[in-house]
């Protein structure tokens, strides 16, 4: 099992950002929202090119605050739809599932990066 929140990735971040980290936070929790959308969107369409750059942007995000979780799930996700779109080969229960796995991460990090603010 995945850690939720990455103590130490968040904690070096908040030194580097200091009183804009609770800032930078909100935007985290708000831009994720938008993406984890988009990529629901994507696999509801049939689009699993729609999927990848929401997926690689919440992980590299995910990872600066410190959502450990989050970010290895849209890491999965990111490379599951890149191979799906290489091979042309389109398991879209899988990336549904993993879709799901993100959307719970992120409802599990949310209060304890709120914590934070």
């Amino acid at each position: 099992m995945s850690v939720i929140i990455n103590q130490a990735a968040m904690e070096e971040t908040k030194s580097i950002m200091q009183d804009k980290f609770p800032m930078m936070v909100e935007y985290f929790l708000e831009d994720a929202k938008m993406y984890v959308s988009s990529i629901d969107e994507g696999i509801k369409s049939n689009d699993v090119k729609q999927v990848v750059s929401p997926a690689h942007t919440i992980k590299s995000s995910a990872f600066q605050v410190g959502a450990q979780k989050v970010s290895e799930i849209a890491k999965e996700i990111e490379e599951v739809a890149s191979e799906m779109l290489e091979k042309d080969e389109y398991d879209l229960e899988k990336l549904n599932e993993l879709y799901n796995q993100l959307d719970s991460a992120l409802s599990e990090a949310e209060p304890e990066l709120k914590k934070c603010v």
